[in-house]
C-alpha cells in the first residue's frame, strides 16, 4: 500500500521553551503595536471537548475596548497556564497556529481577521493547464488548509488588585470541515507512484471571529493515498466549507483524480460529486463523506503514448469525463 500524506510540522517543544522563558511578555504583531511586559495574573484554561484533535499551540488576539486601544497577541502552548494581562476590558479571538499551510490575515481588525491558504498558480509543478483551468471554471487554485480551530470570547475583564485571578476559558471549535473520501474500482494502481486530487466549489477564506466565509468559490488540491490490492484511492483533506455563491461558482461539484505513472505518463479522471455533496450543503457540518464503491477505471488506458504527465493538457490522457455518482 502506498500513501502520500501532508506533513504537518509541529514545534510544540520549541514553542513551550519560548513561552517558559518569556511568560511575562506579549508578542508584538507589527509596527505600531506595543509590547506589554507587566500585568495582572490571569488563569488561561482550554476546553477541547468540541474539537477532533488537540492542537499544539495557539495564538490569542486581545482586542481592548475603546477606539484608541491597541490590540496585541499572545502565542502560547495549548495547555492550562497563568498569563499576565494589562488591566482592561477585552474581546478575544484565538486560533491554533501549528498550521504551516494557513495564513491568518488582518489580525488587527476583529471584524476582518480571517484564515486562508497559499495559492498554487505560481508553482512550477502545477500544470495540467493549472488543474483543468481550476476545475472547468477559472476558480483560483489553493493548497488545502491544515486542521484549524477557533475560539472567541466576547467580553473579558481584567481588574486591578483582585485577590483571585480571573479565569479566561477558551473553548475551540472546528474552523475547517474534514472531507473523507474512498473511491473503489480503480484498476492498475500498481503502475502509479503518486496520486493527487482536486475539488472545486469550496470557500477560500474563513473569518475567525464570526461564523462567516468570504471571497469567491475556489478549488483546492491535495495529496491522496491508494491501495493497489484493494483497487482503492482514499484519504481526507480539510476545506473551509462548501461554497454556495460567488462569481465563479460552478453549477456542478467535481472531484478530479490525477495519476502519476511509472513510465512518465499520467492521467486524470473528473468525477461529478454534486449529488454526493447535496446533503451537506447549507448546513453546519464538521465532516463530509464521499464514498464511490466502483469507479470502474483502468489506469492501463493511460499508458499509451510517450508524452510526460506534466506537459500540456492536450497531451494528457483522460477517460469518463464527469463520471456521475
Amino acid at each position: 500500500m502506498s500513501t502520500n500524506r501532508h506533513n504537518i510540522h509541529i514545534c510544540a517543544w520549541a514553542v513551550a521553551a519560548v513561552v517558559a522563558l518569556a511568560s511575562c511578555d506579549y508578542k508584538d504583531i507589527g509596527p505600531g503595536h506595543e509590547t506589554v511586559q507587566r500585568g495582572q495574573p490571569v488563569e488561561l484554561r482550554f476546553d477541547f471537548s468540541r474539537v477532533d484533535s488537540v492542537p499544539a499551540s495557539y495564538s490569542i488576539m486581545f482586542y481592548p475596548a475603546g477606539d484608541k486601544a491597541r490590540s496585541f497577541r499572545r502565542d502560547v502552548t495549548a495547555s492550562d497556564q497563568t498569563i499576565l494581562l494589562p488591566v482592561g476590558d477585552y474581546a478575544v479571538t484565538a486560533w491554533n497556529n501549528d498550521t504551516p499551510h494557513v495564513l491568518v490575515e488582518e489580525q488587527d481588525n476583529r471584524d476582518r481577521v480571517s484564515a486562508t491558504t497559499f495559492g498554487l498558480e505560481t508553482r512550477t509543478e502545477i500544470s495540467a493547464e493549472s488543474v483543468l483551468d481550476s476545475i472547468f471554471g477559472g476558480q483560483k487554485l489553493f493548497d488545502w488548509p491544515d486542521y484549524l480551530t477557533k475560539a472567541n470570547v466576547e467580553e473579558f475583564a481584567v481588574d486591578e488588585d483582585t485577590e483571585v485571578p480571573p479565569v479566561l476559558t477558551l473553548t475551540p471549535d472546528s474552523a475547517t470541515v474534514t472531507v473523507h473520501y474512498r473511491i473503489g474500482g480503480v484498476k492498475g494502481l500498481g503502475w502509479c507512484y503518486r496520486v493527487k486530487g482536486a475539488q472545486n466549489n469550496v470557500w477560500g477564506r474563513r473569518f475567525l471571529a464570526y461564523e462567516e466565509m468570504g471571497g469567491d468559490a475556489v478549488s483546492v488540491m491535495f495529496e491522496s493515498g491508494y491501495d493497489e490490492k484493494e483497487e482503492t484511492v482514499f484519504g481526507e483533506y480539510q476545506i473551509f466549507g462548501l461554497a454556495d455563491g460567488g462569481q465563479v461558482m460552478q453549477d456542478r461539484d467535481r472531484l478530479v483524480l490525477f495519476f502519476w505513472l511509472q513510465n512518465g505518463n499520467g492521467g486524470y479522471v473528473p468525477i461529478d460529486i454534486t449529488r454526493a455533496l447535496a446533503p451537506y450543503r447549507n448546513r453546519t457540518v464538521r465532516h463530509i463523506y464521499i464514498d464511490i464503491p466502483d469507479l470502474d477505471v483502468n489506469l492501463i488506458d493511460f499508458l499509451d503514448g510517450d508524452d510526460a504527465f506534466n506537459i500540456d493538457i492536450n497531451e494528457w490522457q483522460n477517460v469518463n469525463i464527469d463520471i456521475r455518482i
